[in-house]
């Protein structure tokens, strides 16, 4: 397992100093969001102590194994091809659509470069629940093309 993330520039107590207030914000506001899908969360304080417990293992880890945290900032991703059999992006491409288009796609031109097996976005809708305007855009894109058996298997929350 390797995870990428910009946030790996820092020190754990750094990033937990940076974490907690995000997550509390969360904690208070999810709950006013009538479009989230509760089913495996339940509630917000189930949510709650899930990130929590999470957050524990997370940490934990990030202090035992750091060479499983690599440091960086898409759309550049610092493998070599193929070198993962699954990537997983996971809130950023579609929920920020204050990034442009090309960012997006590029992203997800990068992912493929570093892996020989499968690449899953999650979620394809914004933050606000709503259908990102990049999903339709990046299918129909010569560079970023879906097999017929790999649109089988999108749904609405996986790209």
């Amino acid at each position: 397992m390797t995870a990428f993330d910009p946030i790996y520039w820092f020190p754990a107590e750094k990033i937990r100093e940076q974490s907690e207030p995000d997550l509390e914000s969360v904690y208070q506001s999810i709950g006013l969001v009538p479009t989230y899908r509760w089913g495996f969360c339940k509630n917000p304080e189930y949510m709650r102590a899930l990130r929590e417990r999470a957050s524990t293992i997370f940490f934990s880890d990030f202090k035992t194994l750091p060479e499983r945290y690599v440091a960086g900032d898409l759309p550049r991703l610092p493998f070599a091809d193929s070198e993962f059999d699954l990537t997983l992006v996971s809130y950023l491409l579609f929920a920020y659509q204050d990034r442009d288009y090309g960012f997006h796609r590029d992203s997800i031109r990068e992912a493929m470069r570093v892996t020989q097996g499968e690449a899953r976005i999650y979620p394809t809708v914004t933050f606000e629940a709503q259908s990102s305007e990049y999903v339709s855009m990046l299918e129909s894109d010569p560079g970023c093309k879906l097999s017929n058996s790999q649109k089988s298997k999108r749904t609405s929350n996986f790209w």
